[in-house]
């Protein structure tokens, strides 16, 4: 037996009972391959039932107009059908199921469900067939009337099943039957066969013409009086009727004059309506048959849609080519503009990248360290200096080291003297070693020669505690005794015209205070030479390095400068 929407309607319409408190059940399956926990189940109102469904269906777009509120959107996040992340294996499909009954006790038939839930108020029987019936078409609009067999499957293009089934035993055998092959995302409908002025919301049906524009007229499903004679319902409005049709408002916002302002549709029905609408393609293209779909019916899947082409424009011999792209062609191609940037922007990244990444290099560049405190068997003599800390007219005074037998043959007037001076030895990295070697050939070049002289390193604070232990002599702990370490000094020696020999101190510290040149005061040289000696074993107690001829003299310019 078949079935249209009227023959239904009238069929079902000689079994009517009053029940203003009749409640509808929907249960939903999930195939037996995909695991879901199991809800309970709850009662929703029409409109929130209706949600529930058409987002199962897949053509919530019909149905949403607007933000939804808090139970509608727990309602779909409960009882909608959930989009894995990840594609599973296998295909599956939309299952929906339709059966009315007299009797509440018939729900026993139905096996038990993954969730379930009530609609309450059940809206009128004419009202929900024709739900089930647009969702249908919302589906695939080429089925404006789509005809329905009882207990007979409906396959849409998309591959989903609709069942309009005659009991609900019929309801309950297809249910278990689908469940079996484990490919199909079931919902079945179970509706009381009673009147009632519940329905189940507005809302709105594709257009013939424009399939591909889901939103047009709204429309109200409300319940059939039966005294009445049955109209078939207009599910469409016709193009020049509907002037809500976005198509028709885009062409009357863009005249001639005006530039295209608004969002084109991709595919127009005829080639006058795709001429109309893009201007000819604003001159850029023409208009032509993009495709065609076979299954939409004669004169309803016909696709127009602009082919845009280049523009060649010659100013003074020169060649400017432009690309066109849009519904229209009224977009130009920016392609090569947008390339430089990003190439521009990847290219200054990549620099600054680089300039950092030298700089952060920098500083794990190896650098003079020093070796450690030490002894050389030398003493301090004093020399002039006309080109740092004094001038030629009057010449600066720096200290300078002698060997120890030159030093004997002196008169100092520091007699107690130690063997041996102290100071620190400096490791240069070999890549450096000529840089820095040609920048002290230059600073030393006034008074000063290069010579080599063995450095003793001071032993470390457990090796100083024996206390025969002496420096030059030490011993580590792990590996025998401190070798020496051979290292360039710059010495002034006595047969440079700039060495002075011994200097009465009082004298000397007077000359210092008076003299100063390009590198600062001779008063500063003294002081920091005085702070850097005492810094050379800084921390270890009773062991600082104090020279008792620069600490003389320092003293003695400090009583001078009254410091």
């Amino acid at each position: 037996m078949r079935l249209t929407s009227l023959p239904l309607l009238s069929a079902i319409g000689c079994v009517a009972h009053a029940a203003a408190t009749a409640t509808g059940h929907v249960y939903t399956f999930v195939p037996a391959r995909e695991a879901a926990p199991v809800v309970e189940s709850q009662t929703l109102s029409p409109a929130t039932s209706r949600l529930v469904l058409a987002q199962r269906a897949g053509v919530e777009d019909f149905h949403i107009d607007g933000a939804l509120s808090e139970e509608e959107i727990d309602a779909i996040n409960t009882h909608g059908r959930k989009t894995p992340l990840l594609r599973s294996d296998g295909r599956t499909g939309n299952a929906f199921l339709l059966a009315f009954t007299k009797d509440e006790a018939d729900v026993t038939h139905v096996p038990e469900s993954t969730a379930s839930f009530t609609v309450s108020p059940a809206p009128e029987r004419t009202s929900t067939l024709h739900l089930f019936l647009d969702l249908i078409t919302q589906a695939d609009p080429s089925h404006a009337f789509p005809e329905l067999e009882l207990d007979e499957f409906f396959r849409t293009p998309n591959g989903d099943l609709y069942l309009f089934a005659s009991s609900p035993a019929v309801l309950a055998t297809t249910v278990v039957q689908l469940r079996n092959e484990a490919t199909w995302h079931i919902t079945a409908l179970l509706m009381p066969l009673y009147d009632s002025t519940s329905t189940w919301g507005t809302y709105s049906m594709p257009n013939v013409e424009y399939p591909l524009q889901p939103r047009q007229a709204k429309r109200q499903v409300l319940p059939y009086d039966p005294e009445e004679p049955l109209a078939e319902p207009s599910y469409h409005q016709s193009l020049s009727d509907n002037t809500s049709d976005p198509l028709q408002i885009f062409k009357s916002n863009n005249t001639q004059t005006r530039p295209l302002e608004g969002i084109l549709p991709a595919c127009f029905p005829s080639l006058s309506a795709c001429q109309a609408t893009t201007r000819n393609c604003t001159g850029h293209g023409s208009c032509s048959l993009k495709y065609t779909n076979k299954d939409a019916g004669s004169g309803l899947g016909a696709c127009y849609s602009c082919a845009c082409q280049v523009s060649v424009v010659t100013t003074d011999g020169k060649k400017k080519t432009t690309t066109w792209g849009g519904p229209a062609c009224q977009k130009r191609d920016v392609s090569v503009e947008f390339w430089l940037i990003v190439l521009f922007t990847v290219g200054l990244i990549f620099v600054v990248g680089f300039a950092v990444g030298t700089v952060w290099e920098m500083g794990s560049e190896e650098l003079p360290s020093v070796i450690g405190a030490g002894v050389v068997d030398m003493e301090a003599a004093t020399t002039l200096r006309e080109d740092h800390r004094g001038t030629p007219e009057q010449p600066g005074r720096v200290v300078t080291l002698i060997d120890r037998q030159l030093w004997e043959t002196l008169t100092d007037q520091h007699p107690s003297a130690p063997p041996q001076v102290q100071g620190a030895a400096y490791r240069i990295p070999s890549k450096h070693v000529a840089e820095v070697k040609a920048y002290l050939d230059i600073r030393e070049i006034n008074g000063y020669s290069m010579h080599y002289t063995p450095f003793h390193p001071f032993p470390s604070a457990s090796e100083t505690s024996d206390p025969t232990t002496t420096p030059g002599s030490a011993t580590k702990n792990d590996s025998g005794p401190v070798t020496p370490i051979q290292c360039l000094v710059y010495i002034g020696t006595p047969d440079n015209a700039q060495f002075l020999g011994p200097q009465d101190p009082q004298a000397l510290a007077e000359r210092i205070v008076m003299c100063r040149g390009p590198s600062g005061e001779n008063r500063e040289y003294l002081f920091m030479l005085e702070e850097a000696l005492r810094g050379l074993r800084e921390g270890e107690e009773g062991n600082e390095v104090v020279d008792e001829h620069v600490t003389d003299l320092a003293r003695r310019v400090r009583a001078l400068i009254k410091v």
